[in-house]
């Protein structure tokens, strides 16, 4: 353009220093905008991660923490154990034992005798 006597040297170098001024705010107004959105990442990170740590740290303080149990027992419930630990054990019916008879082994041979002979 120089050459046509359109704009003068000056012109030119004004406009183009204008330009490399315009385009370095530019790209030092997106590096400040990245590294604004990298901080903001790190430290919604870190609160992440630090709320996480927190409920971490109360679940383990949680199961770590005994709990206290209350225990009430009737005084009738004690009454009837020591009662029941005093008296004799009475044998029941299905717990006692059938002496074995010298007949029954008898018996047990003389099915299987007979199923054999038939």
């Amino acid at each position: 353009m120089v050459s046509k006597g359109a704009l003068t040297e000056a012109d030119v170098e004004k406009k183009f220093a204008a330009w490399l001024a315009d385009k370095d705010a530019k790209i030092g107004a997106k590096k400040d905008g990245l590294s604004k959105g990298e901080a903001q990442a790190k430290a919604a990170a870190l609160k992440a991660e630090t709320e996480a740590k927190e409920a971490k740290a109360k679940a383990i303080e949680a199961k770590n923490t005994p709990v206290e149990e209350v225990v009430e027992e009737p005084v009738a419930e004690e009454t009837a154990e020591v009662a029941s630990e005093d008296a004799p054990e009475v044998e029941t019916p299905a717990e006692t034992e059938v002496p074995a008879t010298e007949d029954a082994p008898a018996e047990e041979e003389s099915t299987e005798e007979g199923t054999e002979e038939a």
